[in-house]
């Protein structure tokens, strides 16, 4: 195992927030546009659903309970270069319908248990790095599983609890939707980012916010930040001048209705501060009204492929589209510096 993973987060060039999807297919179109610096990926600590779900419940009583894999796992996949732990063998699930990425993680995570590690999770997260020989570091938003947990299945559910139906979240708007438990709910209010994702924040020369679900993937990745901050003196709209929104892609299933202005919404809420440059896509499922972008630094991107997932074992998979963006995509965000205020 690399004692250099995850070990110094001052050197990090970029640190992306992004969830299983946005996230990774961006790690995916960085790599295919040959970038080579610093990376790291930063996803929630409060998925509930799916394989994610079961293990999150195994091993809840253990003193450091399991963090959610599925993202983690699904990035590192993206990122992977010369093993046989590569994008497909990752989101590949078995004859019982689990997930393979998470069942390597599961394994590297007891293995560090045995170990007596005081730190399973980042182990377990370092031991997959390596075998995947992954060209970015990936860490979850905080080292155990925030106490707020979220899934999207045929609605928005908080640990075990609708907070939000299909129907509601495919009919209104972003900005009209029923969701002050997020900003009420303490769970949801007082979860922690660790002191490494904070000095990666403070070092990193941009952050890039992926094309990802706003409330599951995106929201519950940055509140912990934003909550964090006045505990490392920092000031998140300091932190925006140097991040970069990336509206370029969604499943229409999640967006439908939804406006670039009720995205930004939801975003700028967890994040704790306006985000003034934005790089949004024309082809962008997203719809963008005449004044949804005005005062904001606009980088246009080129389009995104997307196409349905037809995983058998998973039953939303009509609903979780494999998304896959053009280089060009990622080396412009990429290549972009904010505009320093």
């Amino acid at each position: 195992m690399s004692a250099s993973r995850l070990s110094d987060p001052s050197s990090y060039d970029v640190v992306v927030f992004g969830g299983g999807g946005g996230g990774s297919s961006f790690v995916a179109s960085a790599r295919a546009a040959g970038y080579s610096g610093s990376m790291l990926v930063v996803c929630s600590s409060a998925d509930d659903g799916g394989h994610s779900g079961v293990l999150r419940t195994t091993y809840e009583h253990e003193k450091q309970p399991i963090v959610p894999p599925g993202d983690i796992v699904k990035v590192i996949g993206a990122g992977a270069r010369v093993s046989s732990h590569d994008s497909q063998a990752l989101r590949s699930r078995d004859a019982r319908g689990r997930s393979v990425g998470n069942t390597l993680f599961e394994q590297a995570y007891v293995a560090a248990l045995e170990a007596r590690s005081q730190s399973p999770n980042t182990d377990a997260v370092r031991q997959l790095l390596d075998d995947a020989t992954c060209a970015v570091d990936v860490c979850p938003v905080t080292p155990v599983p925030t106490d707020l947990q979220v899934s999207w299945g045929q609605g928005l559910t908080v640990r075990g609890e609708d907070v939000i139906s299909e129907t509601e979240f495919l009919q209104s708007h972003y900005a009209a939707m029923k969701l002050e438990v997020f900003r009420t709910d303490s769970r949801y209010t007082s979860a922690q980012a660790s002191s490494f994702v904070m000095d990666a924040v403070r070092d990193c020369r941009q952050i890039v916010i992926a094309p990802s679900n706003p409330i599951i993937s995106i929201g519950a990745a940055l509140r912990p930040v934003q909550n964090s901050a006045p505990r490392y003196d920092l000031d998140m709209s300091t932190v925006a001048q140097k991040t970069i929104v990336v509206l370029g892609s969604q499943n229409p299933h999640h967006m439908s209705g939804a406006q670039v202005a009720d995205h930004l919404a939801i975003i700028e809420r967890s994040f704790g501060a306006r985000i003034p440059t934005v790089a949004y896509a024309k082809t962008s499922k997203i719809p963008c009204g005449t004044d949804d972008l005005r005062d904001r630094n606009v980088i246009e991107l080129p389009g995104v492929v997307s196409s349905r997932s037809a995983d058998k074992n998973d039953p939303l998979s009509a609903h979780k589209p494999s998304v896959s963006h053009h280089p060009d995509f990622a080396r412009q965000v990429l290549d972009a510096s904010p505009p320093q205020q």
